[in-house]
């Protein structure tokens, strides 16, 4: 298995990060808000402007 848990464990961790950034203090809240919409995802990490 490698480095895929450490690996995903940062990746879940700065996911959380973002989203808390971003104002969502409820991870639930904040994946069913962004769930399935790219064009938030891509504005959430700063590769689309707004």
């Amino acid at each position: 298995m490698g480095n895929a848990p450490a690996n995903l464990s940062m990746i879940r961790s700065l996911v959380m990060a973002i989203l808390r950034y971003h104002g969502y203090s409820s991870m639930t809240t904040a994946i069913r808000s962004i769930a399935h919409d790219l064009e938030k995802i891509l504005l959430l990490i700063g590769t689309q402007k707004s």
